[in-house]
């Protein structure tokens, strides 16, 4: 005998928790929308009345976008788990039979393993809509880090290039420094070469101041007859 699973949902899931009418599809009067403070699901209409969010309280104001309740982001998620309602209005009838005669068929043992795999799906589509909500509580948060990255990461750019600009002036300088160096060098030899002249200038000049004063002396002797004194 072969038995079908329906996974059921929790009806809180498919609610509003505003006025308890059950979620319609993105063409509905209560199609589910998200209040962005704390990721509240309401449906439509309900955003338009409410003053406050009905979970953390914060007024209107606070949440509502500059585009009024338009432009709050649906709930994609409850509406992607909606049942059918095209189908189950024609099918309701056949599938509730069906399950009867499928429970009466069942033992206790086989309705408590129905039972707790109902529940371990329930807790699953639980965990996912938790998992989804959270993404797009954090989503906002994300986006931000992100253009923050990206304004520092600009920043970075900018010092890089004031870094590089830096080191090519630097590399100029250093070039310059040594062309200097050489320069100087060139100058100190060439002093050091005028200084050896120089030398050699100075010592013909005392032999000649040597060999005129002998003249002198040898003259003073001719016309005297006597040699001047030594000093």
């Amino acid at each position: 005998m072969q038995h079908t699973l329906e996974v059921s949902i929790d009806k809180t899931e498919i609610e509003c928790s505003v006025c308890m009418e059950t979620y319609t599809d993105e063409k509905g009067e209560h199609k589910p929308v998200l209040i962005p403070c704390c990721n509240q699901h309401v449906c439509h209409a309900c955003a338009s009345d409410l003053s406050d969010c009905p979970t953390c309280r914060k007024l209107k104001h606070e949440w509502m976008p500059k585009g009024g309740v338009e432009a709050l982001k649906p709930d994609l998620l409850r509406i992607r788990i909606l049942p059918d309602r095209d189908n189950s209005s024609s099918s309701s009838s056949s599938s509730k039979r069906a399950r009867s005669s499928d429970f009466k068929n069942m033992s206790k043992a086989e309705l408590e393993k129905k039972s707790e795999e109902l529940e371990k799906a329930q807790k699953r589509t639980k965990k996912l809509i938790t998992k989804i909500d959270i993404e797009e509580t954090l989503e906002p948060e994300l986006k931000a880090l992100e253009e923050e990255k990206a304004v520092k990461m600009a920043k970075v750019a900018k010092l890089d290039d004031s870094i590089q600009r830096s080191m090519a002036e630097i590399e100029r300088e250093e070039r310059n420094i040594a062309q200097a160096q050489k320069t100087i060098k060139r100058e100190e030899k060439k002093i050091k070469r005028e200084g050896g002249k120089k030398e050699k200038i100075d010592v013909t000049v005392i032999d000649l101041d040597v060999k005129i004063a002998a003249v002198k002396a040898e003259i003073h002797f001719k016309r005297t007859g006597h040699r001047p004194r030594v000093r």
